[in-house]
């Protein structure tokens, strides 16, 4: 896959004053909407899930 300087120019003119968090696909954008909050923060991945740490110590 190669690239030419119009295509580049193309790739800059679309993301080039975009920011990290912004979203250009629209299935991303509602996946993004469901894990993120409104302020930007989202749960730590391993958040919720049950560990063996709770679990009872048996002989």
């Amino acid at each position: 896959m190669g690239y030419d300087r119009g295509k580049l120019e193309a790739l800059r003119r679309k993301y080039g004053e975009s920011h990290g968090g912004e979203m250009f696909d629209p299935k991303f954008q509602r996946v993004a909407d469901k894990i993120f909050s409104k302020t930007g923060t989202r749960l730590a991945p391993y958040s919720g899930i049950p560990t063996f740490l709770a679990a009872p110590y048996r002989e």
